[in-house]
């Protein structure tokens, strides 16, 4: 009977240990598992990151042409009243004027 009785305590003891080696390689495991999902969540916020900095950099980029072609319409736009000749203006400042009097007349 002392023998059985030294088996089975064998036995647990033994299963005691890989239920403890059990315990410490789930914990391992686990602890590998939060670094890798630290680690891949790093890679998405920079990759995130570098795709915000793209588009703002493509963004400014095309803020720019479009600065560019709006300028250059407004200097187009100004060229051509400084292009109309003062006796044009007279002449309908003029015109304006004749009308005006004659409603108020």
């Amino acid at each position: 009977m002392s023998h059985l009785l030294k088996q089975v305590l064998e036995i647990e003891e033994k299963a005691d240990k890989e239920i403890e080696e059990a315990r410490l390689k789930a914990k391992e495991i686990a602890e590998q598992a939060e670094e890798e999902g630290k680690k891949i969540v790093e890679e998405i916020k920079k990759a995130t990151e570098e795709k915000i900095n793209k588009y703002r950099a493509e963004a400014e980029s095309k803020g720019k042409v479009e600065e560019s072609k709006l300028r250059a319409q407004g200097e187009e736009e100004i060229k051509k009243v400084k292009d109309v000749p003062l006796e044009k203006i007279q002449s309908m400042a003029n015109y304006v004027v004749e009308k005006v009097k004659q409603y108020c007349v």
